[in-house]
This record gives C-alpha cells, sequence and structure tokens, in this order.
C-alpha cells in the first residue's frame, strides 16, 4: 500500500470515529435527560402524594374530632333529661355542632376517596337523626304521656346505635386510606353528596 492510500484510510477512520463520538455523545446525553426527567418527576409525584396524605389526615381528624363534641353534647343533654333540668342551651348546642360535623364530612370530598365519603354521609346522616331524637325525648320528658316518651326512647335508642355504627364504618375507611400505599390518584371517583338541610 502506497503512502497516499494509507494516508486516505487515516483520514476516513479519524473522520468517522469523530463521527461515531459525537452521536454516541448525543445518545448519551439524551439517556441522561430523560433519566433526570423521570427522577424529577417521581419526586414531584412522591412530595404530592405525600401532601395529600397530610390533608387527608387532618381532614378525617376534623371529623372524628367535630363528632366526639357532639358526642359530649348529647350525653350532657340525656343527663339533663334524666335529672329534669333545663335542655333548651344543650339542644341549642347539639343543632349547631351537627351542623358542623356536616360541615366536616362534606369536606371528605375534596380529596376522596369516595369510600370515604359514602361513610362520612352516613355519619353525617345518622347524627341528624341522633339530634332529633334526642329532641324528641326532651320534649316528650316535658309535655308527652308515658307511651310517648317510651316511643321515644326506644328510637333514640336506635339512632344511637345508627351513629355509633356509622363512626366505627368512617374510622374504618380513614385508616385503610392513610395506612395504604400512597399513589398518584389523590381522589378516586367521586360520589354525588346526600342532601341535607345545611347546604
Amino acid at each position: 500500500m502506497d503512502e497516499g492510500k494509507a494516508t486516505l484510510i487515516v483520514g476516513i477512520m479519524a473522520a468517522a470515529s469523530a463521527v461515531l463520538a459525537f452521536f454516541g455523545g448525543k445518545m448519551g446525553a439524551k439517556i441522561g435527560a430523560d433519566a433526570l426527567r423521570k427522577q424529577v418527576a417521581d419526586q414531584a409525584q412522591h412530595e404530592y402524594a405525600h401532601w395529600v396524605r397530610q390533608e387527608r389526615r387532618q381532614i378525617f381528624g376534623e371529623t372524628i374530632r367535630a363528632y366526639g363534641q357532639l358526642a359530649q353534647t348529647l350525653t350532657k343533654l340525656r343527663i339533663a333529661i334524666r335529672d329534669d333540668e333545663s335542655t333548651d342551651q344543650l339542644i341549642e348546642a347539639a343543632v349547631e355542632e351537627r351542623a358542623l360535623l356536616h360541615i366536616s364530612c362534606y369536606n371528605t370530598r375534596l380529596l376522596g376517596p369516595a369510600s370515604v365519603h359514602e361513610a362520612a354521609v352516613q355519619l353525617s346522616s345518622a347524627a341528624e337523626v341522633g339530634v332529633e331524637e334526642h329532641k324528641l325525648v326532651a320534649i316528650h320528658a316535658v309535655h308527652g304521656n308515658a307511651t310517648q316518651l317510651s316511643d321515644a326512647r326506644r328510637r333514640l335508642a336506635a339512632a344511637r346505635s345508627e351513629m355509633g355504627d356509622s363512626l366505627t364504618s368512617f374510622t374504618r375507611a380513614s385508616r385503610e386510606v392513610l395506612l395504604e400505599p400512597p399513589t398518584s390518584e389523590p381522589t378516586g371517583s367521586e360520589p354525588t353528596p346526600a342532601r341535607t338541610s345545611e347546604e
């Protein structure tokens, strides 16, 4: 092989190496950029899921606390009825606290999931019935006869049982959601909220 051909071959090889290096560099940069984008997206998803979990914990907790406050007032109301004491202020407080509970229950719709919101709607409805039955017992204890009072107390017992069952269902649904692995879907399917007098 003469010197001219050897020089040409060397030149071609050098050019080919440069081309390969150029495209190889671009490919490596693309792979690196894709990996970085995925890392950023995964981090954003993780932070979002953490935020949703924290917000849900707060909303669920507010609902349970609102129920607890109402339950305390209703207990005081039953004691007042038993002791033939005035019940007007306690009934008024119970009505207001039931309205606050309804708001807390409705707020579970904001971040879901549907299972918790449905349990919250049932809890709010059970509490509404419970407050009304307490009011009827208070009225019949003063103005009703023995039969009316007995019937009212029976309905009240059933309403209190329903309230307890609804609280258990809500607590269970909330716990299942807060303990499950986080996902990128914060709300799931949204149910249509039940209509009550506060809406």
